[in-house]
């Protein structure tokens, strides 16, 4: 039986999994059902939040349900490169404005100072061949920008169709952030590790467990954990004991029709279980593999 020392409370849901217009009054009721799960939190996705709900209403419903809450910040389809140097001043105010979100919740005491950041490694700089010293160039940026938010920055390794030219990210990255891991470390979705072919054994054996921060539990194709195919989930599980440095293990199941239809995911969502049902699915795993208790 696999088993984990983290808390409940730091197990989180996501937002993708429920999708929909965001108000406060769907988050509620998001956090609540989450909360019922056994769920500690919530990653919320800031780009995907109108603009008449600040930062402060945000957290406050957070608090109102006693749920933790982590901000995932995205280029939200501007087409800005970040590692073109041209661009990357677009693409970096972008993201201070998705930062209030995680910087409020923090300060709240609502969630770990920590946000996650899946646009982080866009590895194509357009019309141009990859250069790694615009991944460090970037990653400096990005450093900087944590500091100055006081928030360390977990960045995401995305899939290879999205930059087939570029053999192996993680070992760019990995480079990259060398010197910086005061502020940025590794967020690991399973199913993305996957399909570039790593495994958890390729962390530990470059000797960067302490910079996984977020462990985000994905299947293939975004279906239920309950049947791993073609990821080990559980060998992922037995890892994270040798992340020192883990704040929080999550969920990513995405909705079909109210995300992966509107966001055109059908390269990584197959499944057309609503996200909701995927999360008591989820739920149910985590606590037969004593990865996490209800509350």
């Amino acid at each position: 039986m696999t088993s984990i020392t983290l808390p409940s409370d730091e197990i989180f849901s996501h937002w993708l999994a429920y999708g929909g217009k965001f108000s406060p009054d769907t988050l509620r009721a998001n956090l609540e059902h989450s909360k019922r799960l056994g769920y500690g939190g919530m990653v919320i996705v800031p780009a995907l939040i109108p603009p008449e709900y600040p930062p402060a209403a945000i957290s406050e419903v957070f608090a109102d349900t006693r749920m933790k809450g982590i901000a995932c910040l995205f280029n939200k389809g501007s087409g800005k490169d970040p590692l073109n140097p041209l661009e990357s001043d677009e693409v970096l105010n972008e993201l201070r404005l998705q930062m209030p979100y995680s910087v409020d919740l923090s300060t709240c005491g609502l969630g770990p100072s920590l946000a996650l950041g899946p646009a982080y490694v866009r590895h194509v700089v357009k019309g141009c061949e990859f250069r790694q010293e615009n991944l460090c160039c970037w990653m400096g940026r990005l450093r900087d920008f944590g500091q100055e938010n006081q928030t360390r920055l977990a960045i995401e390794i995305l899939n290879n169709f999205e930059d087939p030219t570029v053999p192996n990210k993680f070992r760019n990255l990995r480079e990259a952030i060398r010197g910086f891991e005061d502020w940025l470390g590794f967020q690991v979705d399973t199913g993305h590790w996957n399909k570039l072919g790593f495994t958890a054994a390729d962390i530990l054996e470059a000797k960067a467990g302490h910079l996984v921060w977020y462990l985000e539990l994905v299947n293939g194709m975004r279906e239920p954990l309950e049947e791993p195919k073609g990821v080990p989930i559980w060998e992922w599980i037995e890892a994270a004991h040798h992340f020192p440095a883990l704040r929080a293990i999550g969920v990513e199941p995405f909705d079909p029709e109210n995300v992966v239809k509107p966001f055109g995911l059908d390269a990584l969502c197959q499944t057309r279980m609503p996200g909701s049902d995927c999360l008591v699915l989820d739920a149910r795993t985590l606590r037969m593999r004593q990865v996490m208790t209800l509350r």
